[in-house]
């Protein structure tokens, strides 16, 4: 059966992104390099066919939710156990940029939530208490993937682990993480239907308490 150019174009994409992220997993241009080697595979439709099927999924993608965020330092200022200090003094302590991801154009429900996976990515990471160690990513990818079964987390989690056997890392800790990430996958409402903007005041223990969601005891990992 012949292969077309253009599907060959996205399995080299998608095998440059694995690499350079098994070479670096701090290098997040890889990750936008398996996203879009990824767009339009067969595989991530059924992804989206999944979380279409979702009532809460359904709904934020039909409404295509997009809302203005405050600034970090506006945020920072709420109470200490609330979701918009927490979210926005993590952030500041490591000196990231909440709009780091490339903006892909949305055009229709599958680009919609891939953008607002993005966007809620490192609300997700105070939520479920994985840092941003590798072992915390591959953790939320582990925790993703029982989430919205989204082909991007298994690479992710494959391609981290071969940069720690790489380097002759003990694996243990990464591999706990992702079974922390797996143990506290299911909640009682997806997290990525979840309109976070309008929680910014809310205690972050009330949150997951409202979400049943549990949160991940792992150690982080160093090189």
């Amino acid at each position: 059966m012949e292969i077309n150019s253009a599907f060959k174009l996205s399995l080299l994409e998608t095998l440059q992104g694995f690499v350079h992220f098994a070479e670096n997993p701090g290098n997040t241009a890889s990750v936008f390099e398996l996203q879009k080697g990824l767009a339009g595979n067969p595989i991530s439709m059924r992804c989206v066919e999944y979380m279409m099927a979702q009532p809460e999924l359904r709904a934020l993608a039909e409404e295509m939710y997009q809302p203005t965020r405050p600034s970090l330092n506006d945020l920072v200022k709420y109470d200490e156990d609330s979701l918009g200090h927490q979210y926005a003094k993590s952030l500041l302590d490591a000196g990231f940029d909440p709009d780091f991801f490339e903006v892909i154009e949305i055009e229709g429900p599958g680009t919609y939530l891939d953008l607002r996976a993005r966007q809620t990515h490192d609300i997700w990471h105070v939520m479920t208490g994985f840092g941003t160690d590798l072992g915390g990513e591959l953790g939320l990818q582990a925790f993703q993937l029982s989430q919205i079964y989204t082909p991007l987390s298994v690479l992710l989690m494959s391609s981290g682990l071969l940069h720690g056997v790489s380097i002759g890392a003990d694996l243990e800790p990464l591999l706990h993480a992702i079974q922390e990430g797996f143990r506290i996958g299911k909640t009682k409402t997806p997290l990525l239907s979840v309109k976070w903007e309008e929680h910014w005041e809310k205690p972050v223990a009330l949150l997951r308490e409202e979400l049943g969601l549990k949160t991940a005891n792992y150690t982080p990992f160093t090189e």
